[in-house]
């Protein structure tokens, strides 16, 4: 049996209690300091409100990120939403935000500590084109990166109504919101297609794809020419060229414009 003198026994309790002292005091500091964060007037929620050029309804908004910011992290729920220490503006709160707030492209997250205020900025994607799947007729708005946002209706009605271009798809593709038509280059090469042709005094023009899997699309001009174009490549080069063709005499008598080869114009 091992012997301890009396001056190690008292301090081993002695280190015991400097322990349990220590545990205490962060503790102590620990619950100070939480509750120092939960209920200082500094830290408290005053109002919240939306500003931008959106068309959802401020209180849809503030709904959908004060969801994703509950279920953020454990600390956010104990602290609640009526402190503005919740209210940070992470990526990773955005980003799941706008999932649920498909028309929305932007989304920033302001605070003010001094007056206790929240601003959020949401700005609406811009309609860029007309998306429409002719075998389901159904139709949706895309963006400048080709990404689906809103669901237009009927082909037989958004098409002749359309204030912007339109894409008749024949390849009866599945849509749904916040995926791409497109892969991001091709996408760029369409909008840039699209530009030659306004350029040409053809507004808001329809395109249909001739063929998907060489991503060539075809746009008819009002009196029934064709024009092809290919989505690999800008063809905005050619547009002098294109100009030349429609103001000659000959023009009435062309059957279509071929700008599928890069640099070269075809017409016959």
């Amino acid at each position: 049996m091992r012997y301890q003198s009396k001056p190690a026994i008292r301090w081993g309790v002695w280190r015991r209690i400097k322990a349990y002292a220590l545990t205490g005091s962060v503790l102590l500091s620990g619950i100070l300091f939480f509750a120092f964060l939960a209920y200082f007037p500094l830290f408290k929620i005053r109002s919240v409100t939306v500003v931008g050029e959106s068309s959802t309804s401020q209180a849809y908004v503030i709904s959908s990120i004060a969801s994703q910011l509950m279920a953020y992290s454990s600390f956010n729920r104990v602290l609640s939403l009526s402190n503005i220490l919740v209210w940070g503006g992470s990526p990773r709160i955005t980003d799941s935000a706008l999932k649920g707030l498909p028309t929305i492209g932007s989304l920033g997250i302001k605070r003010d500590f001094f007056n206790g205020h929240v601003t959020i900025d949401a700005s609406d994607r811009k309609k860029e084109a007309l998306w429409c799947v002719t075998s389901s007729g159904l139709c949706y708005f895309t963006d400048a990166s080709g990404v689906v946002f809103l669901r237009a209706g009927d082909i037989s009605l958004s098409v002749p109504s359309s204030t912007v271009p339109v894409v008749l798809d024949s390849y009866d593709n599945k849509l749904t919101m916040l995926t791409s038509v497109l892969n991001r280059e091709s996408y760029s090469d369409l909008l840039k297609v699209i530009s030659l042709i306004e350029n040409l005094g053809f507004k808001n023009p329809t395109l249909y794809f001739k063929n998907m899997d060489y991503e060539e699309v075809v746009f008819k001009t009002p009196d029934n020419k064709e024009m092809y174009f290919s989505l690999l490549f800008d063809p905005s080069d050619d547009l002098a060229a294109v100009k030349n063709i429609i103001s000659s005499a000959g023009w009435r008598d062309v059957q279509y414009v071929d700008l599928r080869v890069q640099g070269r114009v075809y017409y016959k």
